[in-house]
């Protein structure tokens, strides 16, 4: 099966370049809660002659005559598990590359310019965001490499906070540029335009040059063959001159398509829908790139037969019943939360004994199950408790369904919501009924 026959169905066309654009549908990982947007521009190329574009570099891509990039507005990964559902999609995908904007992640003092994340199969690599005047994050770049591509990764380079060059061994060599342009309007664009210029005119002439990022540019029909705006914008001219002084063409303009595949951003604000995200490739190389288009890359949430009859897996558990040693004990104590309310603290036997306090959530009070309980324990009973659970903890957790958000370290129900969020979306774009079956457990028995 071709990457055509495999992706025609989901607009993804047999391309290489994969372009989020802003959202994505709901951004391309819709638990970014990123609001409507397409997301992946996809396209594949070869040589005119039908050699790859990568020949001399067996670990470059799997398929020697594909490779696949992308570029995404991410929103925000600062949460691990941001990245990691990021890295799910970017496999799933099977992508090789993914120029990645606004990831909002502040490097420290400690941190080298470039940083290195290693996830599953892949590895995101990035450059610090900056905090504005209110002392938010904001913006920063980066790409996302799988494995067998990262062995061919000769260089990274930071030009500026908005600017990363990475540089892939080939015949000829790849180079890849992830950047996000300021928002139109700003009096940084133009700097931002020419510095991207002088960033083209230091890579090799025959290198295979992919640019990928958020332009926030507009283009216009008379400027661009086939483009989703009537005119161009101040960021769009910059873009177009650009592309003229460093003869670059812009390959999603240069095929016509319906206008759902052009555009790549949504605003949450009025629902107006923009084509902001482009990928330029030097001229010499442009009739390698077989598709550019934008395409949603989320695909809807399945039950599977595991997630409903699946039992709970607890075999070989092997939990430590040893004597507990002083970094538990110094460990579990840093967990506790300080101006708490303590319980009955006369150690033993009243320290496994708590006061239990019931604080009405309303309706009749007379009714004993409108009351909730608030626990007061013995901080030598939390110590406890809290050095048993980081010895349980590690060991059951792998074991857990991968659908179970709650009461996980590092994960919460919002990631169920927002999938529920994307469900709903999908019926109603394709006219479908649904039911939706809500249950809350009263009680444990």
């Amino acid at each position: 099966m071709t990457l055509l026959d495999k992706f025609s169905k989901s607009n993804y066309s047999n391309s290489q370049l994969a372009k989020p654009e802003r959202e994505l549908r709901k951004r391309i990982f819709p638990m970014f809660s990123f609001h409507q947007s397409q997301d992946l521009h996809t396209f594949e190329f070869t040589f005119p002659v039908g050699q790859p574009i990568v020949v001399t570099s067996p670990h470059f891509a799997e398929n020697p005559l594909v490779m696949q990039v992308g570029t995404l507005n991410t929103r925000t990964l600062k949460e691990e598990y941001k990245r990691k559902e990021l890295a799910n999609i970017f496999n799933e995908l099977n992508l090789s590359i993914l120029a990645i904007s606004d990831h909002k992640i502040v490097h420290t003092k400690e941190d080298d310019m470039v940083k290195y994340w290693r996830l599953e199969n892949c590895t995101i690599i990035t450059t610090s965001a900056w905090l504005n005047i209110q002392g938010a994050a904001v913006g920063g770049v980066g790409i996302l490499v799988k494995q067998q591509t990262e062995k061919s990764l000769a260089e990274v380079s930071s030009v500026d906070k908005r600017i990363m060059v990475a540089t892939f061994n080939g015949n000829p060599n790849t180079t890849v540029i992830s950047n996000n342009a300021p928002v139109e309007g700003s009096v940084d664009c133009e700097i931002h335009y020419n510095k991207l210029s002088e960033t083209f005119n230091k890579i090799p002439k025959h290198d295979f040059l992919i640019e990928c990022g958020d332009f926030n540019a507009h283009i216009g029909e008379k400027d661009a063959p086939f483009t989703y705006h009537e005119n161009t914008n101040s960021n769009g001219s910059f873009l177009l001159e650009h592309a003229n002084e460093s003869n670059l063409a812009i390959t999603n303009t240069l095929r016509r398509k319906k206008k759902g595949k052009l555009w790549t951003y949504m605003s949450d604000m009025n629902g107006r829908k923009t084509q902001i995200d482009y990928i330029p490739v030097n001229r010499k190389w442009k009739n390698s790139v077989h598709n550019v288009e934008a395409f949603s890359s989320f695909n809807p949430v399945r039950a599977t037969e595991d997630d409903v009859d699946q039992e709970p897996i607890l075999q070989d558990i092997c939990i430590d019943e040893s004597d507990f040693a002083v970094d538990e004990i110094k460990m579990a104590k840093k967990s506790l939360s300080d101006g708490k309310q303590s319980g009955p603290d006369d150690i033993p036997p009243e320290w496994s004994v708590i006061d239990l306090i019931p604080v009405p959530k309303g309706g009749d009070l007379s009714d004993t199950s409108n009351y909730r309980g608030i626990s007061l324990a013995a901080i030598a009973a939390k110590l406890a408790n809290k050095m048993i659970l980081n010895r349980v903890q590690p060991e059951i957790d792998p074991h857990l369904r991968p659908c179970q958000n709650g009461f996980r370290p590092g994960r919460s129900t919002t990631a169920h919501l927002l999938a529920l969020i994307r469900l709903i979306d999908g019926v109603k774009c394709h006219n479908k009924k649904a039911i939706i079956l809500h249950v809350d457990f009263e009680k444990v028995i």
